[in-house]
């Protein structure tokens, strides 16, 4: 099965929907994820291909303190 995930908003936000990609991935799925490039390693520790939206520093401007 080939399954996309939109993946949007703070590491707690975005995490659980990469563990599950991971899972996903792990029972034999084609797992793709639209997320920010700030997530490009951990989408790909998860075994999920990445599609990139936005900036890595633009994420970083909206989520600085």
């Amino acid at each position: 099965m080939k399954i996309l995930m939109c993946c949007w908003g703070s590491t707690g936000d975005v995490a659980p929907l990469v563990y599950l990609g991971g899972e996903l991935k792990r029972r034999g799925h084609e797992v793709h994820m639209i997320a920010n490039p700030y997530f490009e390693n951990r989408v790909a520790s998860s075994g999920a291909e990445l599609i990139p939206v936005g900036t890595r520093e633009a994420h970083e401007r909206l989520f600085a303190a």
